[in-house]
């Protein structure tokens, strides 16, 4: 007869888990011989199962360990975006595995209990989303100041390139070439 250990059940149970927190919790597991600690965990097994089976798995998609984040934010830190969207991505999820839970009929309160506790700020999310885009760059709608410095920029550009453009009119007969080409953030033409 072959006996598993503690660490060997951990290692394949941490094999199913789909996100790091869930592994560092599997990893930081010790044995329980309270009574009432081991019949809720059972109690919890039992029910996330019969969750399985009667509703399909449970969709963490989306749900991702932000503590570092949250922490640094309330050291006053600066997130960067990619920081930004993973909190709006685990919002999300958070808002899938709550609606997942509003589907499941009375009962399950110890998953229930779980769920409950999980925080959702969807103000905060629809911010996030508004400001930064799906890859990380700040949308115009981040700020009026921001959307009112690009549109400047824009209409700058725009000027700039008509400038070069009227120059290259009237001085066709000394370039070699008509094209205008940017070289170190500076517009450049082909002299003779």
């Amino acid at each position: 007869m072959k006996f598993l250990t503690f660490e060997q059940i951990k290692q394949q149970v941490r094999e199913y888990c789909s996100f790091s927190l869930g592994k560092e919790l599997i990893d930081e597991l010790t044995p329980v011989f309270g009574t009432l600690t081991a019949t809720l965990e059972n109690r919890r097994s039992a029910d996330a199962l019969k969750l399985c089976v009667k509703y399909g798995p449970m969709p963490f998609y989306g749900v991702k360990d932000i503590r570092k984040a949250c922490a640094a934010a309330l050291k006053g830190a600066t997130l960067s975006a990619s920081e930004l969207l993973s909190c709006a991505d685990h919002f999300r999820g958070v808002s899938t595995v709550r609606h997942y839970m509003s589907k499941a009929e009375s009962g399950f309160e110890a998953i229930r209990e779980l769920t409950g506790s999980l925080i959702y700020n969807g103000d905060v999310q629809n911010k996030i989303e508004s400001c930064i885009g799906p890859y990380g760059d700040v949308l115009d709608s981040a700020s009026p100041k921001l959307k009112s410095i690009r549109k400047q920029r824009v209409s700058t550009d725009a000027e700039l390139n008509k400038e070069a453009q009227r120059f290259v009119s009237q001085n066709s007969s000394k370039l070699q070439d008509t094209i205008i080409t940017m070289r170190n953030d500076r517009i450049v033409v082909m002299a003779k």
